[in-house]
This record gives structure tokens, sequence and C-alpha cells, in this order.
């Protein structure tokens, strides 16, 4: 988060860190998706 709102700064200004917040909880939401896709797709043992 702060390395991307430290980077964008020159381009979102005072607004640099709710970007890096946004991209943060973007690439959160993303590896949560895989996880679950994961998950999902994985058999289960049945005995």
């Amino acid at each position: 988060m702060t390395a991307v709102a430290t980077n964008s700064a020159a381009t979102y200004g005072v607004n640099a860190n709710i970007h890096g917040m946004n991209v943060s909880f973007f690439a959160m939401s993303l590896f949560a998706l895989i996880l679950l896709l994961l998950a999902l797709s994985c058999p289960t043992s049945e005995k």
C-alpha cells in the first residue's frame, strides 16, 4: 500500500494514499478469489 502510494503521488496527488489502499484491497480480493476457486476445485475424500 505504501509503495503504491509513494509511486503514484505525482499522478494522484493528495489522493495517492486512497489509491494505494484501493490497489491493495483489489489485490487481496483477487488473492481471496483464487483461494476460493482452489478450495472449490479440490476433490473431497469419501470414507
